[in-house]
């Protein structure tokens, strides 16, 4: 058993982790940009809602917190989400942002995270906590409404 690398084996390790940092699937994933919407005033979600009244589009709200594990836990599956539904408008809005505060109690949130999905203005889902497999679901039920 090797406790400590031998010196060629120092220098060729950097190299062998690089090498698959490149051709790993999951470099495309975590570079793959996403668009997640970084919603920061109350306005610019009233804008945001107003289009998607407009265009009758599906919209899905994350009520999020830096602080929240399961909030970090479950944000790149949110990203890779919005990737997957370019049709959707994915929206993250954390709730201690200063102008966001008329939008997080007009919404009644009171855990994080906290999903809404939206068709058109009108509210047609809820999840509160980090459950990916019913996020999926909802997503993929109103992705094809």
């Amino acid at each position: 058993m090797l406790l400590h690398p031998t010196r060629s084996m120092q220098r060729v390790l950097p190299a062998l982790s690089a090498s698959f940092l490149v051709a790993s699937p999951l470099r495309s994933f975590a570079s793959a940009p996403d668009s997640v919407i970084d919603v920061q005033t109350d306005a610019q979600f009233e804008s945001l809602l107003a289009e998607m009244k407009e265009k009758q589009q599906v919209g899905v709200l994350d009520f999020t917190a830096k602080w929240c594990g399961p909030c970090r836990t479950i944000a790149p599956h949110f990203s890779k989400l919005s990737i997957e539904h370019p049709n959707i408008k994915f929206m993250k809005l954390d709730i201690e942002t200063p102008g966001l505060s008329k939008t997080v109690q007009g919404h009644g949130i009171t855990a994080m995270p906290t999903f809404i999905i939206y068709k058109g203005a009108t509210r047609v889902g809820q999840i509160v906590g980090a459950n990916l497999d019913q996020l999926k679901k909802l997503v993929q039920i109103h992705s094809s409404s």
